[in-house]
């Protein structure tokens, strides 16, 4: 662990306040004492409780808003779930404003846990003991590639029919844990992973070229409208969960009727 000298000020004013230290130091690392680690849990434990009561102080603030604020993935506008959810709500509740706030599943739950969004969708699993979550669906894994590809001959594809391919796929930062399940079984079969911003004209051009390059997307997608290039299914242990969350034992009269829609 290396630390500058801000924190390093930081950390031994709070040693002098508490009357221990907290770290070992070395010239090459800081590790936690035996004190110090029984004093992280506690502080842990202090900082889950403000910052579950700063949630609940945003939601309250927000209590007589006739707004909700919503999280929700990339392209997800597709899904038939949240899409009729949102649609469902907007009919019942017509003077709610219902505001959008596109994002991947960790940014999403940073966002509801702060209290800055009232619910989110999130793609992949989530196990947050401060989190309530309701699964919506399951959504599959399609591989976009030339129409003349060998491979489009199949219907569905496995981990080991791609070895020795390239494979554009989403930027792991994104979402690490939903990065990892789905493509550690593509770079374990040999597979080249390509990690890319976003599906542009440019990656969709090296789909139909020379190249051969084969590209990833949810089933939920929107569908290119190239007619050389098609989407074939790929084989997957359990589809990846799409699902709704909110902060549990925290909620408004319109957070509460959206969720109760869903139920």
């Amino acid at each position: 662990m290396w630390l500058n000298h801000g924190c390093l000020r930081a950390l031994r004013k709070l040693e002098d306040q508490i009357g221990f230290p907290l770290f070992i130091r070395s010239t090459r690392n800081v590790t936690l004492t035996e004190r110090g680690e029984a004093f992280l849990k506690a502080a842990c434990n202090v900082y889950a409780s403000v910052a579950a009561a700063e949630a609940l102080a945003a939601q309250l603030r927000r209590r007589d808003e006739r707004r909700l604020r919503l999280g929700t993935p990339p392209y997800s506008n597709q899904i038939a779930q949240r899409r009729n959810l949102i649609d469902r709500f907007a009919s019942v509740y017509p003077a709610v404003s219902v505001e959008l706030d596109v994002g991947w599943t960790p940014t999403l739950i940073e966002r509801v846990r702060s209290g800055d969004l009232d619910i989110a969708f999130v793609l992949g699993g989530v196990e947050d003991p401060d989190l309530e979550v309701n699964v919506l669906c399951r959504i599959g894994v399609e591989m976009m590639m030339s129409q003349s590809d060998p491979l489009a001959t199949r219907s569905t594809l496995s981990p080991a029919d791609l070895k020795g391919r390239s494979i554009a796929v989403f930027t792991r930062a994104l979402h690490p844990s939903l990065f990892d399940e789905l493509f550690a079984p593509l770079a374990n079969s040999g597979a080249e992973l390509i990690q890319v911003p976003e599906m542009s004209a440019a990656i969709l051009a090296q789909v139909q070229g020379p190249r051969r390059l084969i590209a990833f997307q949810f089933s939920f997608s929107v569908a290119t409208t190239d007619e050389p290039i098609v989407s074939r299914s790929f084989e997957m242990k359990q589809k990846v969960p799409f699902s709704l969350l909110r902060r549990r034992g925290i909620s408004t009269p319109l957070n509460q009727s959206f969720w109760d829609l869903a139920l």
